[in-house]
């Protein structure tokens, strides 16, 4: 799938440019003071994921993978890894499936795959809520 599924809306239809309006450098209006004392820092937009595996993965393994998992995030969410956001992933292993190191070289890159999918899936599977509508709102309001 290319192109933008989703993002913040524009005045009347589209997406706002988020590019354009980051290197600006002007805060949006309804966010918190970066300068104020009350400690935010921002927009918290959390993802969180879990990947599971039958592999027997050691505990090094299983922390690497979730780690490098991270990029099906910054391959579907923009910006990504902000300092405010709690982006988590974590992994499970059940150990059931021995694999050598090309098995999990092959595992690391499909599971990461696996989390990109994850996110558009869910995106587009998604309701609106309070008055914001979902991506496939937008898009059936769009056609």
């Amino acid at each position: 799938m290319g192109g933008r599924v989703a993002g913040p809306g524009g005045d009347g239809s589209g997406f706002i440019d988020l590019d354009a309006h980051l290197r600006s450098g002007v805060r949006w209006p309804e966010l918190p003071d970066p300068d104020a004392e009350d400690g935010e820092d921002g927009p918290a937009n959390t993802t969180i994921a879990v990947v599971a595996t039958d592999a027997r993965l050691t505990r090094e393994q299983a922390n690497r993978l979730a780690t490098v998992c991270h990029d099906g995030f910054a391959r579907t969410i923009w910006p990504a890894h902000c300092r405010s956001d709690g982006d988590v992933i974590f992994t499970l292993a059940t150990g059931a499936v021995e694999i050598d190191r090309y098995a999990y070289a092959a595992l690391e890159a499909l599971a990461t795959l696996a989390v990109e999918r994850a996110v558009l899936n869910g995106v587009l599977a998604a309701e609106g809520l309070g008055g914001v509508p979902s991506a496939a709102e937008w898009r059936r309001s769009e056609a």
